[in-house]
């Protein structure tokens, strides 16, 4: 005999909320991220002047 599998509970209420806090953390974090990403890209790649290096 199989044991019994457990379905997940859905989120609660303060679980979703921490959930929708922390992706819109991890965005926000992205979005500030790309450019300075691109910027460190374009200087390594193609010896871009306007960035300091």
């Amino acid at each position: 005999m199989e044991p019994r599998r457990r379905r997940p509970k859905p989120p609660s209420g303060e679980r979703r909320a921490e959930i929708t806090d922390l992706t819109h953390r991890v965005v926000a974090g992205a979005l500030l991220t790309l450019p300075v990403l691109f910027a460190v890209m374009a200087h390594e790649l193609f010896g871009t002047d306007w960035v300091p290096g």
